[in-house]
């Protein structure tokens, strides 16, 4: 029960237009709260920016090891082909 009224907090909290001090509350808690909310939220940021990024890269690396191994496919079709045509 507490977590779903941590979670309506939660969306109340991003849904609303109220300053974050209103929510929370005053007075030295409430701004500790407040600037532990503010620092999650920017490294919640940066890791899906990271994520995302990381993501990028797989995709490129994917598409780069399909690409070699239709390459190695040609090569290894290309031998097979030819192998008894001439001596090394």
């Amino acid at each position: 029960m507490w977590i779903l009224g941590l979670k309506g907090l939660y969306m109340k909290l991003w849904s609303s237009s109220l300053p974050l001090y209103c929510i929370v509350g005053t007075g030295v808690a409430a701004d500790t709260a407040a600037g532990r909310i503010m620092e999650l939220s920017k490294k919640n940021r940066e890791l899906t920016a990271e994520l995302e990024s990381e993501r990028n890269k797989l995709r490129q690396m994917s598409k780069k090891a399909k690409d070699m191994e239709k390459e190695v496919s040609v090569h290894e079709t290309y031998f097979y082909k030819y192998q008894g045509t001439y001596n090394l």
